[in-house]
């Protein structure tokens, strides 16, 4: 079963919002992208009331790690809400596409998958902020610091491996791809002829954009999707046996070597260093000998 899974995200204020789908868009071949424009408002309308536990069965074929609680209408005609241990999605009346993220309402200003989220008891990506800051230590940890590069042996299974380069030094990067120095520093970081590996945490997305990349059968794809059109593009299938949770192991890592939980951050192995924030290009190429 092929499934398109399309996110459109702002950069920080609209984080987890869409718009309103029309039913003419759903007949593009292949996929949906959700565009967040503030005063569109359409609907679909459905002839025929689907049912709930079919949605169900497409739509925990195509995600088999992901539990799903239950399945409802959603707030707009022709969603249904489905809700899962972290979070909401959404679908159309055949489980066929997936929309990950919020549901705008610009005549009252709110989100109302925020609220829903609310309601149910769910963290919002900003409750999670907050709570982080509160928790950080009260002076900024130093940018450059010696790090034993034997304890990365430790996640090694959780690593996602962008870019290869054989024989080429390795960069091992602590990443969330809605962050934008993380952006930048990708882009630098690309420049250069270097075998680059992620370590996923959430900084500045949210765990449901994490689990997409981390399950991704090409996460690269994925991270270069979200980067260049602040969306997800996929065709629903996940990596078989893929464990979302894998994701808490490593921020149980971080803090039990006491890494703060800020991006990005690169362990450079060879030399045994840990570098906090983006750099232009020339310096990681000094920093790496190259």
């Amino acid at each position: 079963m092929e499934m398109t899974m399309t996110r459109k995200l702002s950069d920080r204020a609209v984080l987890h919002i869409i718009s309103c789908i029309t039913a003419a868009t759903l007949t593009l071949v292949g996929y949906i992208t959700m565009h967040i424009t503030l005063g569109y408002n359409s609907t679909i309308t459905s002839k025929t009331s689907p049912s709930l536990e079919s949605i169900r069965s497409t739509i925990q074929t195509a995600l088999p790690n992901t539990p799903i609680r239950s399945v409802m209408p959603g707030q707009i005609e022709g969603l249904y809400e489905i809700t899962t241990d972290s979070g909401l999605i959404y679908t159309d009346k055949t489980g066929r596409y997936l929309f990950v993220g919020g549901i705008y309402d610009p005549v009252t200003n709110t989100d109302l998958v925020k609220e829903r989220k609310a309601k149910l008891g769910f963290k919002t990506t900003q409750t999670q902020t907050a709570q982080n800051e509160q928790s950080a230590p009260s002076q900024r940890p130093p940018r450059e610091r010696t790090f034993d590069a034997s304890k990365l042996s430790e996640i090694e299974p959780y690593l996602i491996t962008y870019k290869e380069v054989p024989g080429a030094p390795v960069v091992i990067e602590l990443f969330d791809p809605m962050c934008s120095a993380c952006r930048y520093n990708h882009h630098q970081l690309s420049e250069l002829d270097v075998t680059i590996k992620r370590l996923l945490v959430v900084t500045q997305g949210s765990d449901e954009i994490n689990q997409q990349v981390y399950c991704s059968t090409n996460p690269s794809a994925v991270i270069d999707s979200l980067i260049t059109k602040n969306s997800i593009t996929t065709d629903g299938t996940s990596k078989a046996n893929c464990n979302p949770a894998d994701l808490q192991k490593i921020k149980s890592w971080a803090i039990a070597n006491q890494i703060p939980m800020v991006t990005p951050q690169v362990f450079l192995p060879d030399s045994n260093k840990l570098y906090i924030g983006g750099e232009k290009a020339s310096v990681w190429k000094q920093r790496l000998g190259l």
